[in-house]
């Protein structure tokens, strides 16, 4: 029978390997611009709010809404899903590690945060993590990782990833994981 101290261990590794969630390799890299340091700013612009490519989702996580793939859809005001021309999604890059997205709802900003991320196999790359519990006998897990390019035509292309995860106690182990790819965005012309 395995003692208190190695239940703890077993519990805390099991932790650990299932809470990481990767990418996929992208699946269609055609005429897509591969982003590095010398042309990061290219990503600065609009675009609305809603892909151009549909998506049937029947999850609690969006992927069709732009800002919702930015980690920044809890408010309530944030969630509806009306639009007009009015609304879209502004990105403004600061530098190498970081991304400015505001959100543009009636031609007002509703809200602005400043996202960290890497640049990663000529994408960039933002890591989320909006809820942990990391307790022996509790632990609960969300993370999103959204992935963006651009497209030939000045879209932007996003893959979209969750993972949940959880356990409580003697009740055995749930996760789950949703993800999307190559999903587009259409710039929109400045006014």
């Amino acid at each position: 029978m395995i003692n208190l101290k190695g239940r703890i261990i077993i519990l805390l590794f099991t932790f650990l390997i299932s809470s990481c969630g990767t990418f996929s390799e992208p699946i269609h890299n055609q005429g897509k611009v591969d982003i590095n340091k010398s042309n990061l700013k290219q990503l600065n612009g609009n675009y609305s709010r809603f892909s151009n490519t549909y998506l049937d989702t029947n999850t609690a996580y969006d992927f069709n809404d732009l800002f919702q793939c930015f980690y920044l859809w809890k408010e309530k005001k944030l969630r509806d899903t009306s639009t007009s021309e009015k609304d879209f999604v502004a990105l403004e890059v600061i530098d190498e590690k970081r991304i400015k997205v505001s959100f543009i709802k009636n031609g007002q900003i509703v809200k602005s945060k400043i996202l960290k991320g890497e640049l990663t196999e000529n994408t960039f790359v933002f890591n989320g993590r909006n809820f942990l519990i990391p307790l022996i006998f509790i632990n609960f897990g969300e993370r999103h990782r959204t992935r963006i390019s651009l497209s030939e035509n000045g879209s932007l292309n996003l893959d979209a990833f969750q993972f949940a995860m959880g356990n409580f106690f003697i009740f055995p182990w749930t996760s789950g994981h949703y993800e999307e790819y190559d999903l587009e965005f259409n710039k929109i012309a400045e006014k």
